[in-house]
C-alpha cells in the first residue's frame, strides 16, 4: 500500500512538472508571436495610404494571421488540464476504493 502511494506521488509530481513546462513554453512563445504579429500590422498601417491591395495590405493580413496564432498559443499556455483527482477513475482504480490512496497537492512537495 505504501508503494502505491509513492507511485501516485511520483505520477502527480511528473504531471505538475509537465503542466509548468507547458505553461512556460506556450505562454512565452505565444506572447512573442503575438507581439510579432502586432508589429507586422503596425508596419502595414504605417505604410498604408488608404489602398489595401498592395504590400501594406499583405503586411496587415499576415500580421493578423500571426497575431491569431500567438493568441491561440497563449490560450494553450494558460489553460491547464484537469488534475488526476478531477478525472473519472479508470477501471483498475474503481476496484480500489480506499481513501488512503488520495494525495493532496501540498503533500507532494513536503517530502
Amino acid at each position: 500500500m505504501g508503494q502505491e502511494r509513492g507511485i501516485n506521488r511520483h505520477r502527480l509530481r511528473v504531471f505538475y512538472r509537465a503542466v509548468k513546462s507547458k505553461a512556460n513554453k506556450y505562454t512565452w512563445s505565444g506572447l512573442f508571436i503575438f507581439v510579432l504579429g502586432v508589429v507586422f500590422i503596425a508596419a502595414g498601417v504605417n505604410l498604408s495610404r488608404g489602398v489595401y491591395y498592395s504590400t501594406p495590405g499583405l503586411l496587415i493580413g499576415l500580421g493578423a494571421i500571426i497575431a491569431i496564432i500567438g493568441l491561440i498559443r497563449l490560450a494553450i499556455g494558460f489553460i491547464n488540464p484537469q488534475t488526476p483527482e478531477d478525472l473519472p477513475p479508470s477501471p483498475e482504480e474503481e476496484l480500489v476504493t480506499n481513501a488512503q490512496h488520495t494525495i493532496a497537492v501540498d503533500e507532494l512537495f513536503e517530502a
